[in-house]
């Protein structure tokens, strides 16, 4: 429960930071994420790829994605590859943002695509500020919580059903779950498959757990804080599509 409680407590630093610094955006508050998991966590490993990467040359429209998140379990891994987006206003044009053009694909389709052919889970950081009338897909306290997930297949629906037609926030926040469900969901810890079928079915039908076997071996680097050559490990598996790549070590025994 201690992980379950850290992470409320940062996504309730996230609203402040929110607060204080209207306009930060989500590369920001994302940095600011996986530092803090690293303070939370000795066994949260990150490499910030932007910072090493040599060949990084746009950096208006960044990387692809924002993190890949990995969860290194005793028999198997869970891979989650997030886009982040500020959901901040009561209504905006949000459709707009998700429908947002990465050269002549839209970003949502470059996640899915990915996530598809490499068997990883596309998923959407939300960064928001709830208010009363705020409800999620799960009903627990998120007072002051500001960090939200949903599958990319959800948003994609939202950019089918809502074209042309102004999107709340509360709309959006109601197909989420507080990102601290991830550390806090009985059903995350005892069977990660159900949790995903249950909160994610769309999603869930087509993504699942790795094998160890099939765990590239940068994440075991990673996990293990034992790269040799930062380049070398970008520039091998293509990591330069990634900002942040992330791996909690969930092992009993290494």
């Amino acid at each position: 429960m201690i992980v379950c409680e850290e992470n409320k407590r940062i996504s309730s630093e996230v609203w402040d930071f929110i607060d204080n610094v209207g306009d930060v955006g989500e590369e920001s508050l994302t940095d600011y994420l996986v530092w803090q998991w690293r303070k939370l966590n000795k066994k949260f490993n990150y490499l910030n790829v932007e910072k090493h990467n040599r060949h990084f040359e746009n950096f208006v429209s960044g990387a692809d994605f924002e993190l890949e998140l990995w969860f290194l379990y005793d028999n198997q891994t869970l891979s989650f590859v997030f886009q982040a987006k500020k959901i901040f206003k009561e209504y905006d044009g949000y459709t707009g943002k998700f429908n947002y053009q990465n050269g002549n694909l839209r970003q949502i389709d470059v996640l899915i695509d990915y996530a598809t052919a490499n068997r990883k889970l596309p998923f959407y950081i939300l960064y928001s500020q709830p208010n009363n009338d705020t409800r999620t897909k799960c009903n627990n306290d998120f007072q002051d919580k500001a960090i939200f997930i949903t599958d990319a297949i959800t948003i994609n629906n939202f950019t089918q059903n809502f074209r042309n037609r102004r999107l709340s926030k509360n709309r959006i926040l109601s197909d989420t779950l507080p990102f601290h469900c991830l550390f806090c969901c009985p059903l995350m810890e005892l069977n990660v498959e159900k949790f995903l079928n249950v909160y994610f079915g769309d999603i869930a039908d087509n993504f699942y757990p790795n094998e160890n076997n099939n765990t590239p071996e940068y994440v075991i680097q990673i996990a293990n804080n034992e790269i040799q050559n930062i380049d070398s490990i970008i520039n091998d598996n293509n990591l330069n599509r990634f900002r942040n790549i992330g791996v909690l070590d969930l092992r009993t025994e290494k």
